[in-house]
């Protein structure tokens, strides 16, 4: 990892644009997973869904993102920090919109020819057209369909509200084998779950 990232003066800014740094762990690992944490509070999806998912065709497939709310760092982009009930409001649209952009193409709607070349089918590619209180997104996103579909997502709040968006955005068949989105012990995860999935039924 040395090698590939600079050596900052000062302890406190040896920090790295995680997506950036991950690309160049992409090209000297093959095994690894690469997962980079996102603010949904100062990130906007569609250029999230797109940076994730070149970083998947860049990795394999080893992707996955952290989405957090952020409590600090309004003051660099001019805004008033959201209350903890309102960013949770909003990361829940985020995910739901990165989600539906990558579901929306079609798995063939980019193919790699004999010659090489890729080929696009336009027809393929889906409009998703959200409209929430936070996000208007139309789509379709411009990024091939991914080696995994979707990276795996992950989610840091341990608040009711932090809980909530992780059980809403997780599958229930994957709860007991996968620790995505576990923020508090399994069982009340997947309580949390299963009340998400009524109300879809």
């Amino acid at each position: 990892m040395g090698a590939l990232l600079p050596q900052f003066p000062y302890r406190s800014i040896n920090v790295t644009v995680p997506i950036i740094a991950l690309a160049a762990l992409s090209q000297a690992t093959s095994e690894i997973g690469l997962i980079a944490t996102v603010s949904t509070t100062f990130h906007h999806p569609y250029n999230l869904a797109r940076q994730i998912g070149t970083l998947d065709h860049a990795s394999g497939g080893r992707t996955g993102w952290n989405a957090v709310t952020s409590s600090v760092g309004e003051e660099n982009f001019g805004e008033t920090l959201p209350s903890p009930e309102e960013r949770y409001e909003r990361a829940a649209e985020f995910i739901e919109i990165v989600n539906a952009l990558y579901d929306a193409n079609e798995r063939d709607a980019a193919l790699r020819k004999g010659s090489g070349a890729i080929g696009i089918d336009p027809a393929k590619f889906h409009r998703i057209d959200y409209c929430g209180k936070h996000f208007s997104v139309a789509g379709p996103l411009n990024v091939p369909p991914l080696p995994q579909r979707r990276p795996v997502q992950f989610q840091a709040g341990q608040s009711e509200a932090g809980v909530t968006v992780g059980a809403r955005y997780t599958s229930s068949t994957t709860l007991t084998t996968s620790w995505a989105f576990a923020t508090s012990p399994i069982q009340l995860l997947s309580n949390d779950a299963a009340a998400w999935l009524c109300k879809t039924i």
